[in-house]
């Protein structure tokens, strides 16, 4: 719909092919957002996969790289698909956590929200993705009604650092979800290693990592000992 390059998700709800695991290899879980899934480009193009092939070369295949991206996840719902994809026998010697650019707003409450307030949702995204399905839909909204598509989203859906933090986000939420998802992994065995992506700040129209969440990010990795990269 946006690039026209394919885009397959497997039985597990993983970006790629089914996982091998006829191999002795070293596991390693890939959680993000649009960014980790590789919004835009295709399969063999997403960093996962581009990090799977490099270390094929370097270590003669010994690690399989798994994409667990979901467009628009928050902190609090990459926890829950790490919990989900545990429950469901996949279990990783490394989890990469890539910085989430989809933290402000109410999205990430959904986690803790009441059961009716979830069906809700669901009803809405299923909604949503029925419109899409229709080729009328996406050559309007997609195509020609893209700029107003971009500027009503950017006002309903802010990204984490496209706006001022509220003196809710400022709070210790972000931390508290931090630390359930790093007990998460270690009371697992699971190895954390936290991935900062740059973001566009307009104040100075550049690509950087100084957005306020991306420092408290980089400083929990730091208090911790998990490398950052």
């Amino acid at each position: 719909k946006i690039s026209l390059t394919p885009s397959r998700i497997n039985s597990v709800g993983l970006r790629g092919e089914p996982i091998d695991r006829s191999t002795r290899q070293h596991l390693v879980l890939s959680l993000g957002d649009s960014i980790t899934y590789g919004y835009g480009v295709d399969d063999h193009h997403t960093y996962p996969a581009q990090l799977e092939d490099a270390l094929s070369r370097k270590r003669n295949g010994q690690f399989s790289i798994l994409n667990a991206g979901v467009n628009a996840y928050p902190m609090s719902f990459m926890r829950q698909k790490f919990l989900n994809l545990w429950g469901r026998g996949v279990r990783p010697d490394i989890a990469i956590v890539g910085y989430s650019m989809n933290e402000v707003g109410w999205i990430g409450n959904l986690v803790e929200a009441d059961e009716s307030t979830k069906r809700q949702f669901a009803r809405r995204v299923w909604l949503k993705n029925y419109l899409r399905s229709s080729a009328l839909y996406n050559v309007v909204v997609e195509n020609w009604a893209r700029d107003y598509y971009n500027s009503l989203k950017a006002k309903l859906v802010p990204g984490t650092n496209s706006v001022a933090l509220s003196a809710a986000d400022s709070e210790s939420r972000y931390e508290r979800v931090l630390d359930e998802l790093l007990s998460d992994l270690r009371i697992r065995n699971v190895t954390p290693v936290f991935l900062l992506f740059c973001s566009y700040n307009g104040a100075h129209r550049a690509y950087d990592s100084a957005g306020p969440l991306q420092q408290r990010f980089a400083a929990f990795a730091e208090h911790h000992g998990i490398p950052l990269l």
